[in-house]
């Protein structure tokens, strides 16, 4: 059987959820024989680059520097290299890729285009709604990483056009070492350090639980322009034996910290379905996690860790607190955290 060729396409390779799901699944298919290509939009930054993961070859990957969508030269670049790979399917990722390439469809009618919202739509203003809803037509189907993210959906866009395709995680993560028992926990958070992601509100929990315990250490992973006011806080609140920022991570950093810590915290305010929240359970880690977004598909109360309500640093830090006091509930909601 004549294998197909898929052609992934993201505006950059930077250290993302969509980045890393978009390398996951180009690497899954060359390995199982298809043809691969992966196309981006904007130089990666060396600092942040995940390029180095991709298992694909080099000359199957290509970099198209677009400004706009009105960037006409760049447009005629993308239809020759279009036409030079000729993709079945093209797979796309993010808003600015997925405008561009379902314009492509209108010049080359044989390939079908995928793309794969991972974010909420209270994040888009009715203008990219819009957008959404009249691109659709030249959209083979609508990937989605939570039914939460669904739902909404189906206001403005056919239900035959979506599916859900929960996340895959990395084998990597679930081979962690006993966890040995230390007299301060270590509390991990990762994620980029954005408004949307809530760390204001954990370190607010932080210096709740400050106040009447000393036997843990909150650490952040991840990049972002709130990092500067994050370490204020910190310093201003005298925090600094209780939290600590460990900058971007790579993979296998990051995956040493999750198997040396005992919690993972999720603050966000809004989320599709995080990729570290999943390879912090895959890790053996019970989660304290707000309910938002697609985090109550995964996160049983109970059974693999504890949800709170967003914005509130008083549950994060109750939530927190009985999971330090805790052993045997840690233990148990991280095996149910690997089970799930």
């Amino acid at each position: 059987m004549i294998k197909k060729t898929i052609l992934f396409v993201i505006n950059d390779l930077e250290f993302g959820g969509g980045q890393l799901t978009v390398i996951n699944e180009a690497n899954g298919l060359w390995t199982r024989g298809y043809g691969v290509f992966v196309l981006t939009f904007r130089p990666t930054k060396p600092s942040r680059s995940l390029e180095a993961l991709l298992k694909i070859p080099e000359e199957n990957r290509a970099l198209i520097p677009a400004r706009s969508f009105l960037d006409i030269p760049a447009f005629i670049k993308l239809l020759k290299f279009i036409r030079k790979t000729k993709p079945d399917f093209i797979f796309s990722n993010l808003f600015f890729s997925n405008i561009l390439m379902r314009l492509t469809k209108i010049f080359y009618l044989r390939a079908k285009i995928i793309i794969r919202e991972g974010n909420m739509p209270n994040e888009k203003s009715a203008a990219v709604k819009f957008a959404d809803f009249l691109f659709a037509f030249l959209t083979y189907k609508i990937i989605v990483n939570a039914e939460a993210v669904k739902k909404p959906l189906l206001k403005f866009l056919p239900a035959k056009k979506l599916d859900v395709i929960y996340n895959g995680v990395d084998e990597a993560f679930f081979s962690c070492e006993p966890r040995s028992a230390r007299e301060q926990k270590i509390i991990i958070s990762v994620a980029s350090l954005h408004p949307k992601k809530g760390q204001a509100y954990l370190l607010e929990a932080v210096k709740i639980l400050a106040k009447k315990r000393n036997d843990f250490k909150l650490f952040v992973a991840g990049e972002g322009f709130l990092r500067p006011k994050l370490e204020s806080f910190v310093k201003k609140n005298k925090l600094e034996n209780m939290a600590e920022f460990l900058g971007g991570l790579g993979r296998e950093d990051l995956r040493q910290w999750l198997c040396k810590s005992d919690i993972f915290a999720l603050s966000s305010l809004w989320e599709g379905l995080p990729n570290a929240m999943l390879e912090a359970m895959a890790a053996g880690l019970p989660t304290v996690a707000t309910s938002v977004g697609g985090v109550p598909e995964v996160i049983k109360p109970n059974q693999n860790g504890i949800l709170v309500p967003a914005a509130d640093p008083n549950a994060l830090a109750e939530a927190l607190f009985r999971l330090l006091d805790d052993s045997a509930l840690r233990k148990r909601l991280g095996e149910g955290a690997k089970d799930t």
